[in-house]
């Protein structure tokens, strides 16, 4: 399982898929301005957000936007790094899931 979780991982980072970010964290609950931020991100389709915990204003703005999985980064398998176009990690998040690769 690791073995597949590294390699389907080392192929999106490989074809650009990947985004990492310092924090992703909203002022407010408002669906509007979690939609700017992927918007400012070029996240256009089907989109991951990894994210060390969950927190409740990302949760709650998170959670209209239908093209969008809101995910703690302990929990991203393969399948999720195959299905969607786009992932986006926090940096703790890359941590939390590279530390799960070893």
């Amino acid at each position: 399982m690791k073995l597949a979780l590294r390699r389907a991982f080392s192929e999106r980072v490989v074809d650009g898929g990947v985004t990492v970010l310092d924090a992703f964290a909203l002022p407010d609950r408002k669906t509007r301005n979690a939609a700017q931020v992927l918007r400012a991100l070029k996240a256009e389709g089907p989109t991951l957000l990894a994210v060390p915990e969950y927190e409740e204003n990302t949760v709650l703005a998170t959670d209209n936007i239908a093209s969008l999985l809101l995910i703690k980064a302990t929990s991203v398998n393969v399948y999720d790094l195959l299905r969607y176009d786009k992932l986006i990690f926090t940096k703790d998040a890359l941590d939390a899931f590279i530390g799960r690769l070893n």
